[in-house]
C-alpha cells in the first residue's frame, strides 16, 4: 500500500526547483488525486508531466492495478490531467 506521504515525496522530488507546489493530495478507494498549482497558474502540460512521473514511479508497486491517478489544478474550470490505468 502506498501512503499519502509517499505520494507527496514523489511529487516533491519531481517539482523541486520549480515554482509548482502541492495544494492537496487525496486518496480514496480506487483513486489517487493530486492537486498542483503555481503562482502564475499551472499548465495542463505540467500536470501531465507530473502525472506521468507519478505513474512511472508507482508502476512497480502494483497500486495502479486498482487505482486511477488524477493530477490536476484545483481551480474550477481547469482541465484535468487524468491518466486512467
Amino acid at each position: 500500500m502506498v501512503t499519502t506521504g509517499e505520494i507527496q515525496k514523489i511529487i516533491e522530488e519531481h517539482i523541486a526547483g520549480t515554482d509548482i507546489f502541492i495544494v492537496e493530495i487525496k486518496m480514496i478507494p480506487g483513486k489517487i488525486m493530486v492537486f498542483l498549482d503555481k503562482p502564475t497558474g499551472i499548465t495542463i502540460q505540467e500536470c501531465g508531466r507530473a502525472c506521468r512521473n507519478l505513474l512511472n514511479t508507482l508502476e512497480p508497486t502494483g497500486i495502479l492495478e486498482t487505482n486511477d491517478v488524477d493530477v490536476s489544478s484545483p481551480e474550477i474550470g481547469r482541465a484535468s490531467c487524468r491518466e486512467r490505468v
